[in-house]
């Protein structure tokens, strides 16, 4: 599991934007006032996440390139 280590807080991040998201369409499914709030804070949640892991992936730095 060292390999995806540097994944570890996005992927928490994208759990928990998804978590919201499922609230909220149970929210939904029961005629809930804050329904549409939690699936855009989940939304807005998972986005960021996915650009986070990203721009993890642009800058990520390749083992062989350390000669030192």
């Amino acid at each position: 599991m060292k390999v995806l280590y540097f994944l570890k807080w996005p992927l928490i991040l994208l759990f928990c934007g998804y978590l919201a998201f499922l609230g909220g369409n149970i929210f939904k499914i029961h005629h809930w006032p804050v329904a549409i709030e939690f699936i855009l804070i989940g939304y807005g949640i998972i986005i960021i996440a996915i650009a986070w892991t990203i721009i993890k992936f642009i800058f990520l730095k390749n083992p062989e390139d350390d000669s030192d």
